[in-house]
């Protein structure tokens, strides 16, 4: 489930990063990076949906296909909640006792390990396990743990939380292709006690980085929502003198592969709205940066990537598009234009290509202002985003950035070891917006692992149906599971009307109830116990988000200033509970410890939410 509202168990306790200006003192900043966190709403939600087993012969049966067996290579990841242990449970399995029904098991052994059964000629097996004393399984019942398993006809490795915990050798070097049905959840008729949730199986080992994706995506993991690769290039000639050049060949080798593969180009505006909400991203996207304005992009890339419908994303150096400096190899402002009228995008990436660093705050300012005026004036189109050159930049300079500039990109990773740009990256924090840095030593195999959390995919069980028998394979290989007896859906109730704010009326520290109803009765812009509770019943899991663009998301980053113009960003809130209902308390970032909030001396306001639950 991968892009849904992040849940909670209301008997423990929950980091709720949120956004609220409700107090008449309070007032968002006019700075472009402020600018877009207004317009609060509250939201309740319902929490995840997922499938629960009996652990006596509930679990998810998907016919023999063709797509999910036969591997020379393969992973293996799947959601887990066990309720009580079980030896020998099986997670994924395409395994029968009989002669020629053996292909791969997934199963949890030594308690808190994990172990992978495959067979090469349907017959016979050969059994590998974690190390008992690394713990690469299951450790605590009630708590959910993604594991994952990846296998390359040589070796095996056991990833835990996104995180690899063991490896081991083989020499089956393909799994046999088996007339078993898929199980999961369950395998070998030894049938997993608890919850699933979220399984997939890829035709190819994933690389670490792309685990470690799984798990940040994942709204039991990380809660980081959808990741967008943002690849960096800079020159596309021949020949590939310097590490920064890439051949013509070589990079259309690269977007022929997007393209074979689905991805969509999008712009770091369309990012940009998506925060807002105002933007709808496709299920792959990709932001295609050009570094430095190279006529080499104009002469090479741009028509390449037109061949593909891609659009790009310039970083311009102003002097270098004015003429001032670089010459000939470099484009001016009409080439720009054209690019720009094409559908890319241009952003700043300063006057000169310096070392913003070396600039004083007086400097590095007329440096970002200037900039922004000279495309501006002309390309007619205002920049949101600044491109810190070399990636030289700090959290002073990156914060003063974002009094000019929405988005302000200050990190390059290594291609072997991608970073990503999620949704809830602040995007005036040193190092929050990321980029992968593509060089001529990017071959394929590397290029190909950047993306390979969204590629060769075979079987994707969302499972967030929350209703019927069937779940569907969202990998479009129609491989359906059902649910079989014993099997059953956890879901919930949504609340989804939020009430208005009045600004009048901006605090209530009564945590009395005088009355229930599931509506705002009171028109105070204020969820509490005279509304809901303890009326409305909700789900187990739910989730509260007060999101900066009155849209339901998670984990926002989040900016404003109070009546003394101190920045309270950032900061993290608890969930405490009380007889019968729940209690957000909703303070001032002052009461935070979050290394993000930064407002000092400003006066504490409450708002205390009380949330309906049948306890």
């Amino acid at each position: 489930m991968r892009f849904s509202l992040i849940s909670f168990a209301v008997s423990v306790f929950l980091l709720v990063a949120i956004a609220f200006a409700l107090a008449p003192s309070y007032s968002i900043s006019s700075s472009p990076a402020q600018q877009i966190y207004s317009d609060l709403k509250y939201v309740l939600s319902s929490g995840n949906i997922w499938v629960k087993l009996d652990g006596r012969s509930g679990q998810l049966n998907i016919s023999r296909s063709s797509s999910v067996s036969g591997f020379s290579k393969a992973t293996w990841n799947i959601w887990v909640k066990q309720d009580t242990y079980k030896s020998n449970a099986g997670l994924f399995g395409q395994y029968s006792p009989s002669s020629g029904k053996r292909a791969y098991l997934i199963r949890t052994v030594n308690t808190n390990g994990v172990s992978l059964l495959i067979s090469t000629d349907g017959a016979g097996t050969s059994t590998y396990s974690s190390d008992t004393t690394r713990s690469c399984g299951i450790r605590s019942n009630g708590q959910w743990t993604m594991i994952t398993i990846t296998y390359d006809g040589s070796s095996i490795k056991y990833y835990r939380n996104g995180l690899l915990c063991d490896t081991d050798t083989t020499s089956i070097r393909s799994i046999y292709d088996a007339s078993s049905p898929l199980s999961i959840g369950g395998g070998n008729n030894v049938f997993f006690n608890g919850s699933v949730d979220d399984a997939k199986i890829y035709d190819r080992d994933l690389a670490a980085s792309q685990v470690a994706r799984l798990y940040q995506e994942s709204e039991h993991g990380q809660k980081l929502g959808q990741a967008i690769p943002v690849i960096l290039y800079h020159q596309i000639k021949s020949p590939a003198t310097s590490a920064d050049i890439i051949t013509p060949a070589q990079f259309k080798q690269h977007m022929d592969y997007l393209k074979q593969q689905g991805f969509t180009s999008i712009t770091p505006n369309d990012y940009l709205n998506w925060r807002k909400g105002q933007f709808t991203m496709p299920s792959k996207p990709v932001i295609i940066y050009f570094d430095d304005g190279w006529r080499s992009v104009y002469d090479n890339a741009y028509p390449i990537m037109q061949q593909y419908g891609f659009k790009g994303t310039e970083a311009v150096v102003s002097n270098y598009a004015n003429g001032v400096q670089g010459g000939p190899s470099y484009m001016h402002w009409p080439e720009l234009k054209q690019l720009q009228d094409s559908g890319w995008e241009m952003t700043s990436h300063g006057m000169s290509h310096t070392d913003m660093l070396t600039f004083s705050e007086s400097d590095f300012r007329k440096q970002l202002i200037a900039s922004k005026q000279n495309i501006t004036q002309h390309l007619g189109k205002t920049p949101t985003s600044f491109v810190f050159p070399f990636h030289r930049s700090n959290s002073t300079y990156t914060k003063i950035c974002g009094d000019y500039y929405t988005l302000c990109w200050t990190y390059g990773s290594n291609p072997e070891t991608p970073k990503y740009t999620f949704k809830s990256d602040n995007p005036i924090a040193y190092q929050g917006l990321k980029r992968i840095s593509i060089s001529n030593y990017t071959d394929m195999t590397i290029f190909r692992n950047i993306f390979g959390r969204d590629t060769d995919i075979q079987g994707e069980w969302v499972i967030d149906e929350g209703t019927g028998s069937t779940t569907k394979d969202s990998s479009g290989n129609g491989n359906t599971a059902r649910l079989t007896a014993g099997s059953g859906w956890n879901t919930g109730s949504i609340i989804t009307t939020p009430p208005p704010v009045n600004t009048t009326n901006t605090t209530n520290t009564n945590n009395t109830s005088t009355n229930s109803s599931s509506t705002d009765t009171d028109r105070d812009g204020i969820i509490n116990s005279n509304d809901i509770c303890p009326n409305t019943r909700l789900p187990e899991n739910f989730s509260l988000v007060i999101d900066r663009f009155g849209n339901m998301d998670t984990d926002l980053p989040f900016e404003t200033k109070n009546s003394a113009g101190n920045i309270i960003e950032n900061s993290t809130y608890t969930m405490t509970r009380t007889k019968g209902c729940s209690c957000v308390q909703i303070l001032d970032a002052l009461q935070s410890t979050s290394t993000y909030a930064y407002a000092h001396g400003c006066p504490a306001s409450t708002l205390n939410i009380w949330i309906g639950r049948n306890s």
